[in-house]
């Protein structure tokens, strides 16, 4: 739910935010997390006063809560359109003195324009490939962002390249960076007593992230090196809204 009182939107406008960042959600997954990497360094660093909009909760929102102020709309997953009094408020906890809004992936289109009354330059980062873009996200919400997006950060030069060839952004408009994830984020380790080989695999067991060939290539292995003392270690968890 959300922490503050609509019937009071105009009091959000004390410490007015420069930079909005919106999250697609709260989740234990690779964009939050590295989302809260750069607001944990922005706020150590001193950057510019921020607020934080989230599309979606999850078990990540009270480190972001920790991190600066923010708002879960809880919006389902299709894209959406806000109501007047939703809008407002919206609105009303931005303020007035943004200068920048950064969307944190491709799935946040319809938040980017719902602060269209904001009237600042949009920075899109956007991790995901085409099939994400299609079959996950799809091209309403993402030209919705592409309308918006006045440059765009990409985490590898395939992503740059699907930008460019797929969507006719300009290669002026994208900057690649290189992303990574924090150790601290790694989770509790599963202590293995005798002294096996480790072979690991990570990410939602959704397809994408090939936990189907991770079985076939741990069962093939044993059946070459039966005797090799190796065991398989999948850190993640079934792809379900919020987790």
């Amino acid at each position: 739910m959300n922490d503050h009182p609509r019937q009071a939107p105009r009091r959000f406008y004390r410490d007015n935010p420069e930079v909005i960042f919106i999250s697609h959600d709260a989740s234990l997954t690779g964009a939050p997390i590295l989302l809260l990497t750069l607001l944990d360094w922005w706020r150590r660093a001193g950057g510019p006063r921020f607020r934080i909009v989230l599309r979606a909760g999850g078990r990540l929102e009270p480190r972001f809560r920790e991190l600066g102020r923010v708002w879960n709309l809880e919006w389902p997953a299709k894209p959406t359109v806000p109501t007047a009094a939703e809008h407002e408020q919206l609105l009303s906890f931005c303020g007035p003195d943004v200068r920048l809004v950064y969307a944190n992936t491709a799935a946040v289109g319809d938040v980017i324009a719902a602060l269209d009354p904001l009237g600042v330059p949009g920075l899109a980062h956007v991790h995901e490939l085409e099939t994400m873009l299609a079959k996950h996200i799809g091209s309403e919400r993402f030209q919705l962002l592409k309308d918006r997006a006045t440059h765009y950060v990409a985490p590898s030069a395939a992503v740059a390249e699907n930008l460019v060839q797929r969507h006719g952004v300009s290669a002026d408009q994208i900057t690649v960076v290189p992303e990574y994830l924090p150790e601290s984020f790694a989770g509790e380790a599963t202590p293995i007593a005798d002294s096996s080989m480790i072979v690991l695999g990570a990410g939602t067991t959704d397809w994408r992230k090939g936990p189907d060939l991770f079985v076939q290539m741990a069962a093939e292995v044993k059946r070459r090196l039966p005797e090799m003392p190796v065991r398989f270690v999948w850190a993640g968890a079934p792809t379900a809204h919020g987790q």
